[in-house]
């Protein structure tokens, strides 16, 4: 897989860039990491941010707590945005003339995950608060982790 050059300034480091997130180059120049990788990266990020937010919640000063969710929320973001780009290449390789019916069925699991997601934390939160929400996050995060690790 060979990714396309992209240009979004001259002091863009290589792993913000979104045309390349999903064949992150740590290699050295024209050798890509499997986005496999970029996964379990996404993953742990993801992971990393619910435990620290988890931790926030239930340990840290009032004063930092919004601190802690703010750079948990950004840790969060860049994770399953890291990772969706790296999905995205993992599918599109499957069939470059089913690219658009690969990318819907990826987008309606997707969609379908986080609704189940969001009914079981509405409830997590109703009966137990707002680090048990985060817990559930944190250990669903850290199951993808296991899944990717395991997947290679």
């Amino acid at each position: 897989m060979r990714c396309a050059p992209v240009s979004l300034g001259p002091r863009q480091p290589d792993f913000l860039k979104p045309a390349q997130a999903g064949c992150h180059r740590h290699a050295g120049p024209g050798q890509p990491t499997r986005p496999g990788a970029v996964t379990r990266a996404g993953a742990a990020l993801s992971t990393l941010a619910f435990t620290l937010m988890t931790a926030g919640w239930l340990w840290a000063p009032h004063a930092w707590q919004l601190t802690i969710l703010a750079i948990g929320t950004l840790l969060f973001d860049l994770g399953v945005q890291v990772t969706l780009i790296a999905h995205q290449t993992l599918v599109y390789r499957l069939d470059p003339g089913a690219r658009s019916r690969l990318n819907a069925v990826l987008f309606v699991g997707m969609f379908t995950g986080m609704a189940c997601g969001a009914a079981l934390g509405s409830l997590l939160l109703a009966a137990w608060g707002w680090a048990a929400v985060m817990g559930l996050a944190a250990m669903a995060a850290l199951v993808v982790w296991a899944v990717r690790v395991r997947a290679g």
